[in-house]
């Protein structure tokens, strides 16, 4: 609970940091460290999108074990918009 806790804080702050220097309307894409447990941090936090790398490619993975890491993702992010988070 509580590195969940610090974790959260840690992404807030971050999108917090990049909105204050940001114009409003600029869409905010948070690319490095996004990963299936943390998607909805970013996006509770202000987020409206990612660039997913590490997350889905190792090299030498089957495109199976590809396509399996992209489901996880898609389906993060779609829990997130069912849930109502904002930003996708």
């Amino acid at each position: 609970w509580y590195r969940r806790r610090q974790r959260q804080m840690c992404i807030r702050d971050r999108v917090k940091a990049m909105r204050a220097v940001l114009p409003q309307e600029a869409k905010l894409i948070i690319v490095g460290g996004v990963n299936a447990e943390n998607m909805q941090d970013f996006l509770r936090a202000g987020a409206n999108g990612f660039g997913i790398g590490s997350a889905l490619f190792k090299p030498g993975i089957s495109m199976s074990a590809i396509r399996a890491a992209a489901d996880s993702q898609i389906a993060v992010l779609r829990d997130a918009s069912s849930s109502q988070v904002t930003g996708i």
